[in-house]
């Protein structure tokens, strides 16, 4: 670890449709200088995280992101196990970034996904990048699973919609999390599938809340009105709603950049001096303590 400087990693959360919101995320912390040393996803998450760690611009990915939707990127298929199949979502990785290996990006990436003959988490962190993007994107039931290594792979939003945990593998020390599942109420149901929609949704935020106990700044964004399936005519008002909210985090973010400094000052304090904490550097430690391993 630099003694001054925090590594960050950013874990993208899934959210179908919604995902557009990265983009404003990633918009803003550019905007700052604030640099990325790990980036994570799951579901949506992982295809912006793969599109960004492979050196597309935020602009590129925007521009992306207003001709894609949930129907475009699936395929239909007579299959016993989804209606729809993925190639289209992998062929268009495929197009856009070339047949990559997920150990070659520019920046360390991880792409979860659930192992649907376990049901253990799976972090992806080489291999093929379409591939592990297209597992970790499978929403079960609708999609295909995808078969990697004679292992068959759905949607990482089971087992961890926002993929803190994949990130400290990879070296980071402070952790940008960014939820596109917030909010404390849910839609009026008013069909089965609402029904189910909302059910889905509770059980992984309820689990999602424990995981972000390890995030030091949480992103979180009520967008229980924004479609899973469509939202390009709402591309750029996503943008700037994930753009926004970063923005209100940025003081937070700009502190633990230099947590790791402040803890060693804090240390070095204890160690050579028995006298009662100045409330200057005590303060610091309450109002900026965070979760550094």
């Amino acid at each position: 670890m630099s003694l001054f400087r925090s590594k960050i990693g950013l874990a993208l959360g899934g959210g179908a449709a919604r995902g557009a919101v990265h983009i404003g995320v990633l918009k803003a912390l550019e905007e700052q200088n604030i640099p990325l040393h790990a980036i994570s996803g799951t579901s949506i998450g992982a295809a912006i995280a793969a599109l960004y760690a492979f050196g597309k611009s935020v602009d590129e990915i925007h521009a992306i992101a207003r001709e894609i939707s949930m129907g475009s990127v699936s395929g239909f298929t007579l299959k016993k196990k989804g209606f729809s199949t993925t190639e289209r979502l992998q062929k268009l990785l495929v197009d856009v970034l070339g047949d990559v290996a997920i150990e070659d990006a520019k920046i360390p990436l991880a792409i979860v996904a659930t192992n649907l003959l376990t049901g253990e988490k799976t972090i992806f962190t080489e291999g093929n990048l379409a591939k592990a993007v297209a597992a970790s994107s499978a929403v079960p039931g609708l999609f295909v699973p995808v078969e990697i290594d004679g292992q068959e792979y759905v949607d990482g939003v089971l087992v961890e919609n926002v993929p803190v945990s994949a990130l400290k593998p990879l070296g980071a020390n402070v952790i940008i999390a960014v939820i596109l599942s917030g909010g404390v109420n849910y839609p009026a149901a008013v069909s089965v599938i609402d029904v189910i929609n909302n059910a889905f949704d509770i059980a992984i935020n309820t689990k999602t809340q424990s995981q972000l106990r390890d995030a030091n700044v949480v992103v979180d964004l009520d967008l229980r009105y924004y479609s899973r399936i469509d939202n390009r005519e709402k591309t750029d008002e996503l943008v700037y709603l994930g753009y926004q909210a970063t923005h209100h985090r940025m003081e937070r973010i700009r502190w633990c950049l230099y947590t790791p400094f402040l803890q060693v000052l804090i240390r070095f304090y204890h160690q050579i001096t028995p006298i009662t904490m100045p409330d200057f550097i005590r303060n610091i430690r309450a109002r900026y303590k965070t979760k550094i391993g």
